[in-house]
């Protein structure tokens, strides 16, 4: 039962991550990677946005009953996301800024996409 329970979330993850990925785009921010991972962490899309490189997290729950999506992060993932970062700026050698962005998808009563820019501030 677990599995199929484990299974469906992570479709409906997915399913937040494709929404988001194309908001993104619709607002101008160019999609380099998704589900880019580094030894235990991974980073949902990395964007570029005008001359930011963009590290994206993607937040979806089905309504708000348990607290918005973006409440769902804490100090440890955001370390996690950032050490995935290092490493992907690394391989990559960029040099301009960063940012760090929470895309939070709420499916119910209506759907919302809320985009946070600097959300790790």
């Amino acid at each position: 039962m677990a599995t199929n329970f484990n299974s469906k979330n992570k479709q409906f993850g997915q399913l937040g991550e494709a929404i988001a990925k194309e908001h993104l785009q619709k607002l101008g921010y160019k999609i380099l990677d998704a589900n880019f991972r580094y030894r235990r962490g991974e980073v949902d899309l990395i964007c570029q946005d005008g001359t930011f490189m963009v590290f994206v997290e993607v937040k979806t729950r089905y309504n708000a009953a348990y607290g918005y999506p973006e409440q769902a992060l804490g100090r440890k993932q955001f370390r996690q996301i950032q050490a995935v970062a290092a490493h992907y700026l690394q391989v990559k050698r960029w040099k301009g800024p960063i940012r760090f962005d929470v895309v939070a998808v709420l499916f119910y009563p209506r759907q919302e996409i809320r985009v946070f820019k600097d959300f790790f501030l």
